[in-house]
Formats: C-alpha cells, structure tokens, sequence
C-alpha cells in the first residue's frame, strides 16, 4: 500500500515538470512606447524572450524603414514568493527614415514570433501648420546654378531654441563634388518672434562635372529636454533632418578660349625683379612669380607658360602650391621658382606672362597678365667665346715712310727674341713630354660611352649630395650625350617632349645655379631616375627625329 502511494507521488512530481517545461517553453514579445510619432522624433522598441536567451534576434530587416541609433541588452532574473521570472531584453532607439506608415517587423526566436507593430510618421513641417519647430536644420547654397569646378558656398545651420545636446553631427559628402569644410560659428538668431542659438558649418563644394548635382538630406542626433539627475540622460532623442538641395551645373563656358578652364572670382599675377637691376653675364637671377586665385583651389592653378628667350637660360624649380580657407571660401597660390641666366650684354626683353581665366563675378572671360621687362646685360662674353683677331693686313700702299735706321736696328733684335721663344716653348714640350703616362694618351677628360660609363654615372648620381656633387654629376652626363651627337642632356629631353623629366633635369639645373642661396636638398633618387630615362631615350630612339611613342617615366616608383 505504502509501495503505491509512493509511486503516485512520483508521478504527480513528474506531471508538474512536464506542466512546467512548457510553461518555460521560449516566448518572444515585441512592444513600442509610441505608435505615433513626428518624423523628427525616435521611439524606443523592447524585444523581449522568455526565459533567458543564448542568442541575438535578427533585427536587419528595421534597417528598411529605421534608423537604429543604439541598442542595449540585459537580462534578468526575478523570485517572488517562489514566482520565478527569468527573461532576456533588447531595447533599440529607433528614428523613422521617411514620413508615412511604417511597419516594424516580426521578429523570430526558435519556433516562435512576436507580433509586427505599425507605426504613423508625420512629416514634421505639416504637423506644425507652418510654425517654426524649436529644433530644426537649414541647408543653402550661394548659388543654384554653378559652373563646372566653380566654387560653390553651402551652409549648415542647426536652430534650438531648447537646451540640447549633439549626439551625431553629419560630415557632408556630395557624390560628383569636391568638398572642403570651411569653418564652425555659434551665435543667435530671432525668428518668428522666437530667439534660436544657432550651430552653422560652413563648407566649399566644387563640382567636378555638369549636369544635375544633388546634395542629400543631411541629419543631426540630439539629446533634448532632459537631464542627468543622478547619472542618468532623462532627455529625449530627436533625428533633425534638412531638406534635400539640388544643383543644375553647367559646362564650361563657351566664351571662354582659354587652354586651362579656371572659373574664379580673382586672379593676379606678380613677380619680384626689380626694373632697375643692372645684371651681369653669366650670373643667375632667381625670379618668382607668384599667381594668386580666391575661389579655386591649388590643383586647379596651371602651371604657367614662360615664353623662352634666346640670350637668356632659363632653369625652373617644381612649382610650390598652397591654399588658405576662410569663410569667402578657398584662396590658392602657386609660385614658380626660375634662375635666369645671361649668356650676353645688351638689352633684353623677358616676354610678358599671361593667364586666361573665367570671372565668376561678371561672367566674362579674363586675362591676367605680368607685363614684359626690359632688362640690362653688362659683362662681357667669356674668352673662349670672343671672336679671334684678324690676321695683320699688308701695310697700304702709300703708307708714310719710316726710319730705316731704326728698322735696321729692331731687324737685329726679333730674330734673337723670337728663337729664345722657339727654344723655350720646345724646352717645355720636352718637359710635359716626360711627365705624360706610359701609355701616351693626352690626359683629357675621357667621354663616356659605353654601358660601364652609364652605370657608373647612375651609381654616382645616387650618391650625390652637394651641389658641387651635382655639378660635376651634370657635367658628366652632358659628356656621355654629347658622345651620342647631341648638344646636350636638356635637347635630348625637349626632342622626345619628356616634360616631367624637363623639368626635374632644370631644378637640378637650378640649383646648382643657386648653390649659395641656400640649395634645397638635393633628391638623388630623382636624379638617377633623370639618367636612366635620357639613356634609355638616347638607346632606343632614333637621332634627330620625333617620336610619337610614349616616353619613359620619369619618376622611379
């Protein structure tokens, strides 16, 4: 009997655990604390399963129709008057994307679902009848219609007129522009009777093609009307969005005939000769000009066309570029940096710099222009250059009669003087004679001219670091091109039309010419790259033709 009631107990025991296992089977609930909600405002989601989860939900599907600013999870565990509650939660901060009724997904977990929530978005400026909100945020653009690379202002500008705090502010990105933040400023403003503290950013857009440009709705994330009474934010989440500004950008002007588009609202050109300077043969002259553009920035600056001038070598550094922000926008500048150097006296004229480029105040094409010098050349030719003197002409017939006296007498003497000359010009070739190397080659400077020459230039290029160094490294390669039958290493280089390798051989140039103001470092890997594209142009192109096949880099990567 005893046996009996013991076994129903058990049993008894074990139906009440089976009751509890599916009591215990996992549930998931999904609730909101608003079904209806302006589009500038969040609601906050709780997703819940019972008992405690091992695992996350699946919540991309929000991502459709919200943004999802945070997510928190907790879990808990409750035991009350031997109740026992156990539970896992997530709750998510949503932000509508667009007005209308939105639908929050189900949401699985195992076997089982929670309910879809709709959910009514107003659109904030029709909820409030035309009134101004307390939070809300402006986009403008100085100019609706721009041309293409035109500068083009556009602000940000955040209105409250309750205390609040920015939890995320956008960075502006244009898809088709470039952009450039300009600055920050916080002031206030009345509006509608209604004093705002206003937030603006600032920013200069260039578009980089015509047609239509869009620039997106542009959101902030604030924490408004709260506080953080005992460390925690009791304040409100809000989404503040702008309206969407749309672009029409045209092309290039067709008035404008100029070889480099530079739409822009100034443009100046200045150098820094002075007229009356008196310059001396053979001495360089470092000459800057400098070209100033408000409304453009630095890789929109040209390089300048400097017009040659055939008595006066010219040896130009890379151009330096820079640019400076301020709350009109981007002002660039770019200096050329040239050694002129005169090869005679007299005067000479240095041709006059001009630059085209489109005024985006009168919407006329513009030249800026730095005027022609005249300049003066003292000096004279170096010796070698000078012309050799005329032979003696025979004395004219009719020639007045002289004192045969003392002819007789200077007969006597220049026979002497000129064998004692005789004698020593021919005491010293016998002297020079004995000292000459046993091998009987005169000791000339020898011309490079095979593949050991050019690999010990190219070795001695990568160890250059003086501009005594480069001097004779220069020298050396004007040796080895002259020995393939050109004039030099720069005719090589304007032959095939290598102008990015023209132009680092002629700041090599210069600063040798400006060895003692101040030379620049001097970039060895740059000059040995110099040498291999001359000797591979020299190798495989034909003498004293032009080429139509690309040139060699000449940059080593």
């Amino acid at each position: 009997m005893n046996v009996g009631k013991y076994r129903l107990r058990w049993l008894a025991a074990l139906a009440l655990l089976l009751c509890s296992a599916v009591t215990l089977a996992d549930t998931i609930s999904a609730t909101v604390d608003r079904r209806e909600l302006n589009l500038d405002e969040t609601l906050r989601l709780l997703v819940r399963v019972s008992p405690q989860a091992n695992q996350t939900p699946d919540f991309s599907l929000l991502e459709n129709q919200f943004d999802v600013l945070s997510r928190n999870q907790s879990s808990q565990y409750r035991n009350f008057n031997g109740q026992v509650e156990a539970f896992t939660e997530w709750q998510l901060i949503l932000a509508p994307k667009n007005a209308g009724k939105l639908l929050i997904p189900s949401f699985q977990y195992g076997n089982q679902f929670s309910d879809a929530i709709e959910i009514q978005v107003h659109d904030t400026n029709s909820a409030l009848g035309g009134i101004k909100p307390d939070i809300f945020l402006e986009l403008t653009a100085d100019l609706k219609t721009p041309y293409v690379q035109q500068q083009v202002l556009a602000t940000l500008t955040l209105y409250t007129a309750v205390a609040l705090r920015i939890e995320d502010a956008p960075e502006l990105n244009v898809p088709g522009a470039l952009v450039i933040p300009l600055n920050q400023s916080q002031f206030q403003k009345r509006v509608d009777d209604k004093v705002y503290s206003v937030s603006e950013l600032r920013y200069a857009l260039f578009p980089q093609q015509s047609g239509e440009l869009e620039i997106p709705i542009q959101t902030f994330t604030v924490t408004s009307g709260g506080n953080n009474w005992g460390g925690f934010n009791r304040g409100q989440i809000k989404r503040i969005r702008s309206q969407p500004l749309t672009l029409e950008v045209k092309p290039q002007a067709s008035q404008f005939q100029g070889k480099h588009w530079l739409p822009a609202s100034n443009v100046q050109l200045e150098d820094n000769l002075n007229d009356s300077l008196t310059w001396q043969v053979g001495e360089p002259i470092t000459r800057r000009i400098t070209l100033r553009a408000e409304g453009v920035t630095a890789d929109q600056l040209p390089v300048l066309a400097l017009p040659e001038v055939s008595q006066i070598k010219q040896y130009r550094e890379a151009p330096d570029k820079s640019e400076q922000k301020n709350l009109n926008g981007v002002n660039a500048v770019i200096t050329e940096t040239v050694a002129l150097v005169p090869t005679a006296p007299g005067q000479m004229q240095l041709p006059a710099v001009t630059l085209q480029w489109w005024d985006t105040n009168t919407q006329q094409p513009r030249t800026a222009t730095l005027p022609a010098r005249t300049i003066s050349v003292e000096g004279s030719l170096p010796q070698s250059a000078l012309p050799a003197p005329a032979n003696s002409a025979p004395a004219a017939v009719g020639t007045p009669a002289i004192d045969t006296s003392s002819a007789s007498v200077h007969a006597g003497f220049w026979p002497w003087l000129t064998a004692l000359l005789l004698l020593t010009n021919l005491l010293s070739l016998w002297l020079f004679w004995r000292r000459k190397p046993s091998t009987g080659l005169a000791e000339s400077p020898a011309i490079p001219s095979n593949t050991r020459d050019w690999s010990a230039l190219m070795n001695r290029a990568g160890r250059v670091d003086s501009p005594s160094d480069l001097a004779s490294c220069l020298n050396h390669l004007n040796a080895l091109v002259r020995a393939a039958g050109y004039a030099d290493a720069t005719a090589v280089l304007q032959q095939y039309q290598s102008q990015s390798c023209l132009q680092t051989l002629q700041a090599f140039q210069a600063q040798v010419w400006r060895a003692g103001d101040a030379a620049k470092d001097i970039e060895s890997r740059n000059l040995v790259a110099v040498v291999s594209t001359i000797r591979q142009l020299i190798e495989t192109q034909p003498l004293a033709a032009g080429t139509d096949e690309p040139v060699p880099d000449c940059y080593p990567h």
